[in-house]
């Protein structure tokens, strides 16, 4: 499971919406992996990409995104967060 967090941060954003797929086929593994990385990494690629993640887990990450929401301090993940609650539940 860490190959595929670590390639969440790859600088071709295909391998990093693969990895992200990927771990979330470990099921509650991957979820506390795409919990972990949305507060605790410093990278804003790889935070929203767990919230994709997080999301496509199902409507019992809702609240998690919102409280990840008001965490964010980057603008365009702010705006991406936003997105994803409007257009995944």
């Amino acid at each position: 499971m860490d190959f595929f967090y670590n390639n969440l941060n790859d600088p071709q954003t295909e391998i990093g919406i693969l990895a992200m797929k990927n771990l979330t086929q470990f099921g509650a593994k991957g979820e506390l992996i795409f919990l972990q990385g949305i507060f605790k990494d410093k990278n804003p690629n790889v935070r929203i990409l767990c919230a994709k993640g997080l999301a496509s887990l199902g409507v019992h990450n809702f609240n998690t995104l919102i409280s990840a929401l008001f965490q964010e301090k980057n603008k365009e993940n702010i705006e991406q967060i936003k997105d994803i609650l409007i257009n995944s539940f």
